[in-house]
């Protein structure tokens, strides 16, 4: 399109920059509705919260640590410690770190304790660490029965006081001291646990709902229909019971009949009579009438008028009649035809 063009034709320069317009005004999320979402389910969210600190704080199984040490320095004239041992201790430190979480050490804990695990289980429940500037090992083994725990770091210790010498050509290392069975458990700790659960579960709650928010696509009320379709509706009927309106008021109708001849020998039907029409509750009334108030003001072009739903019985036909007779009573000529297009 040529700069000419675009000048006679703004409405289609300005098309692409409208179409960017309306698709970044379908990603925007209204931050107060949000909020009225949550309030309105803030019983649900504060049951969740509830319900993420019982689970947190009564379905965490505690856990207990004990703890074994030894020192990696021995005298090698068996009489004294020297600087070479100290030297020598240092170093071989990091390798009885890696030795003694080997699978032969390990297994051979599992054998002599019968446990129920795989050494690679096993593995995961003992730590091995050294104290800086030291040549002391502690063994921290994690368990969820306390006797268990020390169990394993006094026969984790006992075998790596066995096995390694071998292994490295080492002297054997000194035990410092045993690990003692715990009296008090190491985690988990119940004020940290049920306040996350409780954060948890209400958070999954209002996660739960925005995820629903978003992806409801019905429209549930009038602004609904003017922001997502931008169509203003003409008005809104209440449902109402009509079982008191209809004691008020009988209808009376002749039946229509198309047996009669006139004479012309031509079929005609008779001509339909209502004396009464059931009284409609006030709010009804005033809706149907808003709607033939707007309608009025549609335009004078507009002769024909539609009413029509995506599924039956929602009330057509009736709508349709009371729209009818407040037109006719206007003494506007009106014309009402109920048919059915499938």
């Amino acid at each position: 399109m040529t700069k000419e063009q675009q000048e006679l034709n703004p409405t289609t320069a300005a098309s692409p920059a409208t179409l960017v317009q309306n698709d970044k005004s379908e990603e925007e999320i209204d931050l107060v509705e949000v909020f009225y979402l949550l309030w309105g389910h803030i019983v649900q969210i504060i049951a969740c919260f509830l319900v993420g600190a019982v689970l947190a704080f009564g379905f965490v199984t505690p856990k207990y640590q004990a703890s074994s040490s030894i020192y990696v320095v021995s005298a090698s004239n068996n009489s004294i410690v020297n600087l070479t041992d100290l030297q020598i201790g240092s170093q071989l430190t990091a390798d009885y770190q890696e030795l003694m979480l080997s699978r032969p050490l390990l297994q051979d804990v599992i054998k002599n304790l019968d446990l129920d695990v795989t050494y690679r289980q096993l593995e995961k429940q003992i730590s091995i660490s050294n104290t800086s500037s030291t040549r002391i090992l502690t063994v921290t083994v994690t368990d969820t029965d306390p006797q268990r725990a020390a169990d394993i770091a006094n026969e984790l210790v006992k075998q790596a006081r066995i096995y390694l010498p071998k292994i490295m050509e080492t002297e054997t290392p000194n035990l410092v001291e045993d690990a003692v069975v715990p009296s008090q458990k190491y985690s988990p700790s119940y004020a940290k646990n049920t306040t996350l659960g409780a954060l948890l579960g209400a958070v999954l709650c209002c996660g739960v709902l925005l995820v629903q928010y978003l992806m409801n696509d019905t429209l549930e009320t009038p602004d609904d229909v003017a922001k997502y379709l931008g169509i203003q509706p003409l008005t809104t009927i209440p449902e109402v019971s009509l079982a008191a309106s209809a004691m008020t008021g009988t209808t009376t109708r002749k039946s229509p009949s198309i047996g009669q001849v006139n004479d012309k020998g031509e079929k005609k039907m008779k001509k339909i009579t209502i004396g009464k029409m059931p009284q409609l509750p006030f709010e009804m009334s005033e809706a149907i009438n808003q709607l033939r108030v707007t309608l009025s003001f549609s335009g004078s072009n507009v002769k024909t008028i539609m009413v029509t739903s995506s599924t039956p019985n929602e009330g057509k036909s009736f709508v349709t009649m009371q729209l009818w007779r407040m037109i006719a009573e206007l003494g506007t000529p009106t014309l009402l035809i109920d048919c059915d297009f499938r």
